[in-house]
């Protein structure tokens, strides 16, 4: 009985959250309804939300812009890679449906446990959905909309093709973005040819890319 009403309250409040970014967010309807995922089966973006974030955050930093964009065929990136990635990223990528709701729930009462954003337990297609669609700042009804426009990636396009589009246009490092300018930046070399360790290493800094692992992998690259 307490298992039972303990999945219940974890729905009450889901519902509560759903019900709150609908009302309160204006731009909520045009994420869950009219944004054209679809284009996305054939269409590579040839710019995507974040880098578009970060070019506007260098520029009010005065900043000289420099991206670093390179897409690859997934036919093309070394099966290391991607199986680092997965491993590292999204475990359940292949069987999931774009979300995980206990994570999501477990994710939320930490976050309100620390009074904060710290905790986010998105999935490949969240992330995917986040860095086309969105921008990094945390809240909770981008976490709404990162959700519903997961569900619907999901719902539009082929596993094999969202870890394409996910690897081609994730964050790697400052202005480095997607698997094979990573590569080319880090190693010297084409995402085609990572070795196990290599893409390990890649993987390891998805997460923070501007962080000081990343920073080190590019000063082990000078005494190669």
């Amino acid at each position: 009985m307490v298992f039972k009403k303990t999945r219940w309250q974890h729905k009450t409040i889901l519902l509560a959250v759903v019900i709150l970014v609908l009302v309160s967010t204006k731009g909520f309807l045009y994420y869950a309804f009219f944004v054209d995922v679809s284009r996305l089966k054939k269409e590579n973006p040839g710019t995507t939300g974040f880098i578009d974030f970060r070019v506007k955050q260098w520029q009010k930093q005065g900043r000289p812009v420099r991206i670093e964009y390179i897409w690859l065929p997934i036919t093309e990136i070394s099966p290391e890679a991607i199986n680092a990635v997965v491993g590292k990223e999204d475990n359940s990528f292949w069987s999931n449906k774009g979300y995980i709701l206990k994570g999501i729930i477990r994710a939320a009462k930490r976050n309100i446990r620390s009074r904060g954003y710290k905790y986010g337990a998105s999935t490949i297609s969240q992330q995917l959905a986040r860095n086309i669609y969105l921008a990094p700042q945390k809240s909770i009804s981008r976490k709404i909309k990162e959700v519903i426009l997961a569900w619907r990636i999901e719902r539009e396009l082929p596993k094999l093709r969202i870890l394409e589009l996910y690897l081609n246009t994730i964050e790697w490092g400052d202005g480095i973005f997607g698997i094979e300018a990573a590569s080319r930046f880090y190693f010297f070399k084409s995402a085609s040819d990572l070795d196990g360790e290599e893409a390990k290493k890649l993987a390891s800094i998805i997460k923070y890319p501007l962080s000081n692992a990343a920073l080190k992998i590019k000063y082990d690259r000078a005494g190669r």
